[in-house]
């Protein structure tokens, strides 16, 4: 696991949301005039999928893994098109798939992980409540990558508890060694007046 590298704001992740849900929604309405609906739904699903891991993929330190994560997701992806799954297990794959990725490649730290896959569970709930009111491509796919978008402020909230969950910040290694630094500075100046 990484710490991202490039982090990008809330209003970054969500202008990049806004661009797929729109071509998402265009895709819908070319391709199904030369496929079935289904099938260009399938394509649509394992597309945003993919982005959203190539995304988390490109904004990490991590170098070692990326392509055998993106050759594992490829053999998943295949093997779920050609099982032909139920549509509902085919888009619970691909979100989970994304989600694990995110989380090796954007979180160094279980607790990130545990409370991305929350988010993740409450975009897909809002993208299923903005399928079923609206029948809307674009706004399910809006809402869904918009609560994503929250991820960016997960490092932060995970920030506040220690690894035993008391809800103590972290010790931060640069401020021990200035503090150890400035001890041991006083230290040698007593030393020397002294001498």
């Amino acid at each position: 696991m990484s710490v991202r590298s490039q982090r990008s704001g809330f209003l970054g992740e969500a202008l990049y949301g806004f661009g797929v849900s729109i071509v998402a929604a265009a895709a819908l309405a070319a391709l199904s005039l030369i496929l079935p609906l289904q099938t260009v739904v399938r394509i649509l699903i394992a597309v945003i999928g993919l982005t959203v891991s190539l995304r988390a993929i490109r904004r990490s330190n991590e170098k070692t893994g990326r392509i055998v994560v993106l050759a594992i997701w490829g053999a998943m992806a295949a093997g779920l098109w050609t099982m032909g799954v139920e549509l509902s297990f085919y888009a619970a794959a691909h979100v989970g798939m994304a989600w694990l990725v995110r989380s090796l490649f954007s979180y160094s730290r279980l607790i990130e992980a545990g409370l991305d896959l929350g988010l993740t569970f409450v975009a897909v709930g809002f993208a299923l409540i903005a399928e079923a009111r609206t029948e809307s491509v674009f706004l399910a796919c809006w809402s869904f990558l918009l609560v994503q978008a929250l991820h960016v402020g997960i490092p932060q909230i995970a920030g506040r508890w220690n690894s035993t969950g008391e809800g103590l910040p972290e010790p931060d290694p640069n401020r021990e060694f200035e503090y150890a630094y400035r001890a041991a500075d006083e230290a040698v100046q007593r030393i020397a007046c002294r001498g």
